[in-house]
């Protein structure tokens, strides 16, 4: 018997009774992480929600509200002027000591702002003697935009509006929130007008539209310079040079008369006579008018349409002189420089590798006046072209 106690106490913890323990142990953490399962699943869930939320918070205001932040604040708009006059004269007798001013119309710069700083030495362009006028489209497209508002708003140069400015402020006004577009009253018993832009224009952008990424970084000073800029300017007396004249890069013209000048962005209605009645966006936009009547215009060339500048030539050769006008235009890249006797087309497609180019007009004194006791010399207007390679 006593041999045989061993053997019992031996029994109790052979591999058999471990065995038991060990499966019961397991049995029971089996039965524990079948209990914790679904608490488990729930910080999953509750996880993934919470890095969804940080995700997109974070997404929110890196992408969103911290750009944002620096964003200029917003500038409301005043109604747009649709004909303005210039405030400069060409006169010899008003000129200053520094020599006679000159009127520089440039065509579409589109942001080329080195380009355009190589046109104005060409020509010698001084801030205190000359008057710039800039044709529309000065800015998008090129990379230098805001270089252009900055040096036009600093250096008081005159502008129009051309169909990407217009643009750009109707897209200004939509992400801001502000009021449309407007014209203002061309007199006492006339409203304003809202700008009627062609379908599909007046929408909020995307992101990725160079224009919408523009308008949303204009500083206010920006948006009053281009809010000062009208749709068609009244240059007053110019040069005119007839249909068969001397080249305009080897002899100046001059003309003893005034001949009023027109600064528009595309063109003019010619059946439509008074400026003020012109429709905005045909004057900011047409290159061709619609047969058979002529009298619509068309924002793109026609195979069976004519320039708007044939019929303006037609027009302009049953007034008498003090109704005629020489209009100053760009827009019309595809047709290039086109320099006749009573348009001036200057887009010559900077913005696509070719030539930015600038007309300059400018007086000075003639011969005198035959006749009569007191004699002043007649007052003679001449023009040049400059060009720079893009």
């Amino acid at each position: 018997m006593n041999e045989s106690t061993p053997l019992v106490q031996a029994d109790l913890t052979s591999p058999n009774h471990t065995n038991y323990r060990q499966t019961k142990d397991i049995e029971q953490n089996e039965y524990y992480e079948y209990e914790s399962t679904p608490h488990n699943k729930c910080f999953v869930i509750l996880y993934s929600i919470c890095g969804a939320l940080i995700t997109a918070g974070a997404f929110y205001f890196l992408g969103f509200y911290l750009p944002n932040m620096f964003l200029p604040v917003a500038q409301a708009l005043e109604p747009l002027r649709k004909v303005a006059a210039l405030d400069v004269q060409l006169h010899p007798y008003l000129a200053t000591p520094h020599g006679t001013s000159r009127l520089v119309l440039i065509g579409d710069i589109h942001g080329q702002f080195n380009e355009l700083q190589k046109l104005l030495k060409q020509m010698a362009y001084s801030r205190k003697r000359d008057t710039v006028v800039l044709l529309g489209d000065f800015i998008s497209k090129g990379p230098d935009s805001f270089k252009m508002l900055d040096w036009a708003e600093q250096n008081n140069i005159k502008c129009i509006l051309g169909n990407h400015e217009l643009n750009i402020l109707d897209i200004y006004t939509h992400y801001h929130r502000l009021d449309p577009l407007v014209f203002e009253a061309s007199d006492a018993n006339s409203i304003s007008l809202p700008v009627n832009l062609p379908p599909g224009m007046s929408v909020m952008r995307l992101d990725e539209d160079p224009e919408f990424l523009l308008a949303r970084r204009l500083e206010p000073r920006h948006v009053k310079y281009l809010n000062s800029c009208p749709i068609i300017l009244k240059l007053g007396p110019v040069a005119f040079r007839p249909s068969k004249s001397s080249p305009y890069d080897t002899d100046p013209t001059l003309f003893s008369g005034s001949v009023q000048g027109v600064a528009v962005h595309g063109g003019l209605n010619p059946s439509i006579v008074s400026l003020e009645e012109q429709d905005p966006w045909d004057v900011v936009s047409v290159r061709d008018l619609v047969p058979p009547f002529f009298n619509e215009t068309s924002e793109l060339p026609l195979e069976d349409g004519v320039s708007w500048t044939s019929k303006w030539k037609e027009l302009q050769q049953t007034l008498s002189r003090e109704k005629q006008m020489v209009v100053y235009y760009g827009h019309d890249a595809h047709r290039g420089l086109r320099l006749k006797s009573w348009s001036k087309g200057l887009d010559l497609g900077c913005n696509k590798g070719k030539q930015l180019s600038a007309l300059t007009v400018w007086a000075e004194e003639g011969k005198k006046k035959k006749g009569g006791k007191h004699q002043k010399r007649e007052v003679v207007y001449k023009d040049k072209l400059y060009q720079v390679e893009c």
